[in-house]
């Protein structure tokens, strides 16, 4: 019997609203800075930066004005829109309703103006939908949509006018001598040491991080005019870029037919999604070799990995010739338990909502929380008419997976480090290798015992092992003088050579996983 503590609405997609249903669970978090050399200076706060509420990792929050009345809402780069349900007295009415639909669920609501406050801009007049809260609508105060303009409903409810142009569009607009640039970090609020929530910004990149300026400028893909409202902020991975736990590329092939290299994996990058979406192949390959690992279908998930709490999971993904790793605190959620406390969910969930045709996958906050992101709109905004910016992503790693370990065993392993990649590599290597039998001489196979046998019990065995093959090199003298040289060639031949690889046998149930699987 399970017990979920933090989770989504039942179904199979974890969507940019599925943690929207509980509002209960919203927690507050300390404001201080990343880890050693990222850390955002005390004095970094300016105009156009605001620090983020972080809710356990599974939402992400910002301060605005709209009318004259102060909402926090969450982020969310995977949509277009700005929606608050709150009544805002002073905002003018349109006469228009509009509503967006997400991967699950839905808002609807009159298209109403007022004045925003944003990250110190001010923008009159900003299109938002007023929602009538209902059984079926997110018990939240609101969503702030960071996408493309052309992912829009309002824009396109006012026929594509100015006035419906979204938040972003209309602060870079009106701001013409600053850069069409946003900017995210993501904190993690189960981090022993430093519990940054986060910050977000418009036009500058925060003091301590601006290396990112100088990260490789990965394209945006710009999709045909057909699939224009499904526009995201996505970008290709490179050849072979996710690597598994085993350290080894996990073998995948696009869905997008449009992608040149099949090899190349198309994903998007998603502040509403607290569970990266990937294919069902990609989270089989980073989960399945966990020990007591299950794939489960779960109420308020759907079909997730059920994994020890204590698993530690190493994976990283490729971006731009870039190597970006996942924090293990990332990779392996603990918003699961059992009446033994001892269950998570694998954070790289199957994307349950079947292909699509323009994205395989969706990095949401499990990734986020690993690398700030800048996403610069180019020609994305509304009314440009210059055809030479296209819009790039920028990524730079905020994660030392060295220092992610010991984050993990001062969390998940109460301060005890297991030493866990050795236990794990020599699960693997006696894997690769034969198995002794003794019951039965000639076996080329087995199985991995983890159960330890009685030191007296190896002495003796080993003693009598010497014993015989004293015996066997006294006796075989005779036959090798009788038999000559080509005889003990001949004797040799029934063994395979050290070049001759091992049989494999089972591997999936060690393959994959690295990490640790002691008790916490």
């Amino acid at each position: 019997m399970f017990t979920i503590i933090s989770v989504v609405p039942s179904s199979y997609m974890v969507s940019s609203l599925f943690l929207l249903l509980l509002p209960l669970l919203r927690t507050s978090a300390l404001h201080v800075g990343v880890r050693g050399d990222l850390r955002p200076s005390p004095g970094a706060k300016r105009d156009h930066i605001s620090g983020l509420e972080n809710d356990r990792n599974l939402e992400y929050m910002v301060n605005i004005t709209l009318g004259d009345q102060p909402i926090q809402i969450l982020i969310d780069t995977g949509s277009s829109d700005l929606w608050v349900s709150s009544t805002i007295a002073t905002a003018n009415d349109t006469g228009i309703e509009s509503g967006v639909t997400y991967d699950i669920g839905e808002v609807s609501g009159e298209v109403k103006t007022a004045q925003l406050e944003f990250l110190g801009y001010t923008v009159p007049d900003q299109a938002f939908i007023e929602v009538t809260p209902t059984s079926n609508t997110p018990q939240v105060a609101g969503f702030l949509g960071l996408g493309p303009n052309s992912g829009s409903r309002i824009h396109a409810s006012l026929n594509n006018q100015p006035e419906g142009d979204t938040v972003l569009d209309r602060i870079f607009r009106q701001n013409v001598s600053s850069p069409n640039f946003l900017t995210v970090l993501l904190g993690r609020s189960s981090d022993p040491a430093e519990k940054y929530p986060g910050d977000i910004t418009v036009g500058e990149v925060l003091q301590g991080l601006e290396n990112i300026s100088s990260q490789p400028q990965v394209p945006v893909t710009i999709l045909q005019t057909l699939d224009s409202s499904n526009q995201h902020w996505q970008v290709l991975l490179d050849e072979d870029g996710i690597i598994g736990p085993d350290g080894q590329p996990i073998l995948v092939q696009t869905g997008v037919q449009s992608t040149p290299n099949p090899n190349q994996l198309t994903t998007f990058f998603d502040t509403g999604f607290s569970f990266p979406q990937v294919p069902l192949e990609v989270s089989n390959a980073i989960y399945s070799g966990v020990p007591g690992a299950s794939l489960q279908s779960v109420d308020g998930f759907g079909l997730i990995w059920l994994i020890p709490c204590d698993a530690e999971i190493d994976i990283a993904f490729k971006i731009g010739g870039q190597t970006y790793p996942v924090h293990p605190l990332d990779t392996n959620a603990d918003v699961l338990t059992n009446s033994d406390g001892q269950t998570c969910v694998g954070a790289f969930q199957p994307i349950s909502s079947g292909t699509s045709s323009t994205y395989d996958l969706i990095l949401g906050m499990a990734f986020l929380r690993n690398a700030y992101l800048l996403v610069n709109f180019g020609d994305f905004v509304d009314g440009s008419v210059n055809t030479t910016a296209n819009p790039y992503v920028q990524l730079l790693s905020v994660t030392d997976p060295t220092a992610a370990h010991a984050d993990f065993v001062n969390v998940r392993l109460n301060g005890t480090n297991k030493n866990a990649p050795t236990q794990v590599d020599e699960a693997l290597r006696t894997k690769l290798r034969p198995t002794i039998d003794l019951s039965q001489p000639t076996s080329s196979s087995g199985s991995f015992k983890k159960e330890k046998i009685p030191i007296i019990i190896v002495l003796s065995i080993g003693g009598a092992l010497v014993l015989i093959g004293l015996i066997a090199v006294y006796c075989s003298r005779d036959r090798f003088a009788k038999r000559g040289r080509g005889g003990l060639a001949n004797t040799y031949q029934s063994y395979q050579r050290l070049s001759v690889p091992a049989p494999a046998g089972d591997m999936h149930h060690v393959q994959g996983y690295h990490g640790s699987w002691g008790r916490r």
